[in-house]
């Protein structure tokens, strides 16, 4: 197993012993950062060297942001151009790197994963607004006053006829019944008016349409389902903001998971041409993604994006001479960059798959060449 010591002015490179795999991976993700910034750091190669540290394999350095290549592309291509009789120690060199690239060193710890963010507290003084009610009630008391009729009316009353007090009295029980079947003539009126008044209400707010959310809101709470539903023109928008926000671009892989995943809910929902060409893409699916895009190519060539993925669907699949057509028009150095590297590990796949061919092959060295076959077969896999 290969270690470096690497050395640059950018902070995040440390200066200790690495492994090579880490090293790999961190000067990476610092070049494909700066390719995005368009600015370039050199990263020189100190050392390349053994647990023991007793050969210095390598020395160079590496420009992070204009070399399409990974550090381990770098130094494998550098060792090839290399013209040297000793071309047993050249291609044991190339396969250590390639044994090395997939070992990582457990004695590294890891990397923090996150900064703690500190919360912010907000006070809101609520202020009590006292209310003072003043109920003032008047009452009344009326008292009737009950007269009893004088000495010099009784004999009036007394020669008064029964006829004639009946017609006095009757007209007097009559008013106070009219009276009391008005009112309640009224409170029935009233009831009922009340109570339809009620009902139409009641209806009125059952009948009411809800109120539709607008496309923003339900953009913004990653509701795509709903959106598309009450939005349907806008489908294919959602459908390229899933692979924006939530696939392109995402480093964390379980996160990049759950974004495909959604994407292909989404379209199994609302399928069309385009979802279904970049579920089968993003699913590493490399057969349908041939397939969808050679069913209708001169729509998918009308997005440079489209022409990318399948440039890179033939490479997965081994179709180089297609990878490469495709790639000409793209000017992408790290799509050449890729179809490049795959020819050379394709090559030296070759001639490691040859040596173990060879009857007298000791035991020692085939089991370095194979472990030589199972890396390269890994780092094409990853390409």
């Amino acid at each position: 197993m290969l270690y470096c010591y690497l050395q640059s002015e950018d902070v995040r490179v440390p200066s200790e012993r690495m492994s090579f795999a880490e090293a790999n991976k961190l000067v990476q993700e610092l070049s494909t950062e700066n390719y995005r910034q368009k600015r370039v750091t050199r990263v020189n190669i100190i050392r390349l060297v053994e647990a023991d540290e007793k050969v210095d394999y390598f020395q160079g350095y590496y420009e992070a942001g204009s070399n399409p290549d990974t550090l381990y592309e770098h130094i494998m291509h550098t060792v090839m151009q290399i013209q040297t009789p000793l071309k047993e120690q050249k291609l044991l060199l190339l396969e250590k790197l390639a044994a090395s690239i997939m070992v990582h060193d457990p004695e590294t710890p890891p990397a923090p994963r996150g900064l703690q963010e500190n919360a912010v507290e907000k006070e809101v003084e609520q202020k009590a607004v006292p209310h003072v009610n003043a109920e003032k009630a008047e009452k009344s008391e009326t008292s009737a006053e009950q007269h009893t009729p004088k000495e010099s009316m009784l004999p009036a009353l007394i020669k008064r006829s029964k006829k004639q007090r009946r017609t006095w009295e009757w007209p007097s029980f009559l008013m106070h019944w009219k009276k009391g079947l008005i009112a309640l003539s009224l409170l029935l009126v009233l009831g009922i008016g009340a109570c339809s008044l009620l009902v139409y209400f009641a209806s009125a707010d059952e009948e009411k349409p809800p109120e539709k959310p607008s496309f923003q809101d339900l953009m913004d709470k990653d509701a795509y389902l709903e959106a598309a539903a009450a939005y349907p023109d806008k489908q294919t928008a959602i459908e390229a903001t899933i692979v924006q926000e939530h696939v392109q671009g995402i480093a964390d892989e379980a996160k990049r998971r759950e974004g495909v995943k959604q994407l292909q809910v989404f379209v199994a929902k609302y399928p069309s041409a385009q979802g279904e060409f970049d579920v089968a893409f993003y699913l590493k699916n490399w057969e349908n993604t041939k397939r969808f895009y050679e069913a209708n190519p001169k729509a998918f060539q009308e997005d440079i994006g489209n022409v990318a993925k399948m440039a890179y669907a033939y490479l997965k699949l081994g179709n180089i001479e297609q990878a490469k057509n495709l790639s000409l028009g793209l000017n992408s150095p790290i799509l050449e960059g890729k179809i490049k590297t795959y020819e050379q590990l394709h090559k030296k796949r070759l001639e490691v798959e040859n040596k173990l061919k060879q009857p007298k092959l000791l035991p020692a060295n085939k089991q370095v060449l194979q472990q030589a076959l199972d890396a390269l077969n890994k780092q094409i896999d990853a390409l």
